[in-house]
């Protein structure tokens, strides 16, 4: 699926940060977004912007579901 159109709850965003050991201002900054923006996704108020999606994926290739393929790796159909 590509970041555009991945969903990441809250839920999996604060399991995500507090796995990489990351505070919510070195995560947003890290994706280029404001530390207030990635409190309200945490909290369900808002979600990430596709373009804040796309920068989690890219800098975070954990925060794609297992069968999402990370940047830059084929899937089995492409070989």
């Amino acid at each position: 699926m590509p970041p555009e159109r991945l969903t990441i709850t809250g839920e999996q965003l604060r399991a995500l940060r507090r796995r990489l050991a990351l505070t919510q201002v070195e995560m947003a900054t890290a994706i280029g977004i404001r530390a207030e923006s990635l409190c309200r996704a945490e909290r369900g108020h808002s979600r990430l912007s596709p373009l804040a999606t796309r920068a989690l994926v890219q800098r975070f290739p954990d925060a794609a579901p297992p069968d999402t393929p990370s940047p830059g790796s084929t899937s089995s159909a492409d070989r």
